[in-house]
C-alpha cells in the first residue's frame, strides 16, 4: 500500500464496547427503531447483541470508504496518465469486496 493509513481506519481496528443494558432501557421506553451509528469496529457477537437489545438499523461503511479511496489513490499513483474512471473505480469497488 503507497498511502498510509489515516488516524480513523486505525480506531476503527481497535474493539468498541457496547453498553447494551443501556440499549434495552432505552428499546423499552420508545416505540420506535434504534439506531447504531458508527458501527464499524465494533466485534460481531456485541453486533448480535447489541440487534437482541432493540437495535434495529446498524451504520457501517467506514472500512469500504477507506479501501476504496485507498485503493483509488494507490492506482492514481502507479497509473499516472490515466484518464478512464472506469479504471480507478474498479480498483476501489475489488478492493471493498476484498473486505
Amino acid at each position: 500500500m503507497l498511502w498510509p493509513l489515516d488516524p480513523h481506519t486505525e480506531c476503527t481496528k481497535r474493539h468498541q464496547i457496547l453498553c447494551c443494558d443501556n440499549i434495552r432501557k432505552v428499546a423499552a421506553t420508545i416505540d420506535a427503531p434504534i439506531v447504531l451509528h458508527s458501527g464499524s469496529g465494533i466485534p460481531d457477537a456485541q453486533i448480535l447483541e447489541a440487534i437482541s437489545s432493540g437495535i434495529g438499523k446498524i451504520n457501517v461503511n467506514t472500512e469500504n470508504l477507506v479501501a476504496y479511496t485507498h485503493a483509488v489513490r494507490n492506482y492514481l499513483q502507479e497509473n499516472s496518465k490515466a484518464t478512464d474512471p472506469r479504471a480507478y473505480q474498479g480498483a476501489g469497488r475489488e478492493a471493498m469486496r476484498k473486505l
